[in-house]
């Protein structure tokens, strides 16, 4: 049985919702793959699956035990990476740390949040350490340790990343097992070739193109282990989303035909990233 997907890809900005019921990724070893600087909603968090450090230090000691979840990325320019981190639930309590990364393995710590609402005070003397938290220029400190002393206020300085340098993101809530909803602000464009091949994990995603280098047109086959929702993103050599639209995939195969008539003769990256967080990335040549 075959499902005709895409004719052509429409210019839309979405918002992601990750669901991570499917796989928890509470761990360094296991991180979910960010392709692209998208804000998305995280839904859940599971019990943290051990410290990537063996003595952790004071910021980050709190961490132990509680519910977390991990994410990899790479930046493709010189850039300010800077977000928000927003609790699903007004009470929660969310920190992170970011370390940096080689291949996928953490080295050191750079940024380390950890302040929160001391449960012995009055809470509303201390909102400052408590809501939205992340990342903003206008900071000066690097790190936050646990409680919420007058200088602290939940964010901390932005990092200055030069390109192709990779991280590890490890946030965490203090209070629940709740998500949160993550936003991009600033100019970073995350490497799409991070996501390359398939994401560790017994559900299978394999993209066909022909022809590729193309003039106009590929048609081309998605074979799909699991049914399920899709988003299908199209990048720039410069690790830009141009395109992307969500769809629905059958287990089987299913018929991809793109129109890039459109086009600028170049390289090309068109990604698959199921709801299951199953990834899958081709290169395509656009010649004329």
């Amino acid at each position: 049985m075959k499902l005709s997907l895409i004719t052509a890809f429409f210019a839309i900005t979405i918002t992601s919702r990750i669901h991570s019921q499917v796989q928890s990724h509470n761990s360094w070893y296991s991180p979910v793959l960010l392709c692209s600087a998208t804000d998305f909603t995280w839904d859940h968090l599971f019990p943290t699956d051990g410290s990537p450090i063996e003595e952790p230090e004071s910021c980050i000691k709190p961490f132990e035990g509680l519910s977390s979840v991990w994410f990899r990325f790479k930046v493709a320019n010189q850039s300010s990476i800077s977000f928000n981190i927003k609790p699903l639930l007004q009470d929660d309590d969310i920190d992170f740390a970011i370390y940096s990364s080689e291949n996928g393995k953490p080295q050191e710590i750079i940024r380390c949040m950890s302040s929160g609402v001391n449960l012995d005070k009055n809470r509303s003397v201390q909102l400052q350490c408590s809501g939205i938290t992340g990342l903003i220029q206008t900071e000066n400190d690097v790190s936050e340790p646990p409680g919420c002393s007058p200088n602290q206020n939940n964010f901390l300085k932005s990092i200055n990343a030069s390109k192709g340098e990779e991280f590890l993101l490890e946030i965490t809530n203090y209070r629940s097992d709740s998500g949160f909803s993550f936003h991009w602000t600033g100019n970073a464009i995350l490497a799409p070739e991070l996501c390359f091949g398939e994401s560790p994990s017994e559900e299978l995603v394999r993209i066909i193109a022909n022809p590729n280098p193309t003039k106009d047109r590929i048609q081309g086959t998605i074979i799909s282990s699991k049914a399920g929702g899709a988003i299908i993103r199209l990048f720039n050599a410069n690790g830009v989303i141009i395109d992307q639209k969500s769809t629905n995939l059958i287990s089987g195969t299913n018929d991809l035909s793109l129109s890039v008539m459109n086009f600028s003769p170049g390289t090309y990256y068109l990604n698959l990233i199921k709801e299951s967080l199953i990834s899958k990335t081709i290169k395509i040549e656009i010649v004329r």
